[in-house]
């Protein structure tokens, strides 16, 4: 009976990574580097097909992960490269943040010309109110960012896929 229970779990499994595979993911595009800077990529919402991701034995659903490509490449000296795919928890308030965690920002500015896409940055602590400190890499040297609205912050990074 466990056989044919690993059995069906293996070949729906394989299914599913099969219809995967076969349709190409489309998810939001992170803007990695200064937000006006030269490589910037429209943001598609949404997965093709089953809004899931399978990786190393793991589904990621689209309704509880944060699931986006890197556009840019500020965040090499973090192992992140332009075409990688990162997924993230989404952020809940109130969840602690340590220095160091990669956070995915939603660029909430009306005015600007990237409203509504996303950027990443890393965590470098809390500031005053609701906002928050982050740090941004600039050829390669860790430079603070303007501080953010904790409220924008969207998810953690705590995978990510190599291109």
């Amino acid at each position: 009976m466990i056989l044919l229970i690993f059995i069906a779990v293996v070949a729906i499994s394989a299914v599913l990574v099969y219809l995967h595979t076969k349709s190409a993911v489309v998810v939001p595009v992170i803007l990695a580097g200064d937000v006006d800077g030269d490589v910037i990529t429209p943001v598609k919402q949404g997965l093709s097909r089953l809004d899931i991701l399978f990786y190393k034995g793991r589904f990621f659903n689209q309704k509880k992960d944060f699931i986006g490509t890197i556009g840019g490449n500020s965040m090499n000296p973090r192992g992140l490269k332009p075409g990688d795919i990162v997924i993230g928890e989404r952020y809940r308030q109130g969840r602690e943040l340590f220095p160091g965690d990669l956070l995915i920002i939603e660029i909430a500015d009306s005015n600007s010309r990237h409203f509504g896409e996303y950027k990443i940055r890393e965590f470098a602590g809390y500031h005053e109110g609701h906002l928050i400190n982050t740090i941004k890499y600039c050829q390669g040297e860790r430079v603070n960012s303007r501080p953010h609205n904790i409220e924008n912050v969207r998810a953690v990074v705590d995978h990510f896929l190599g291109s």
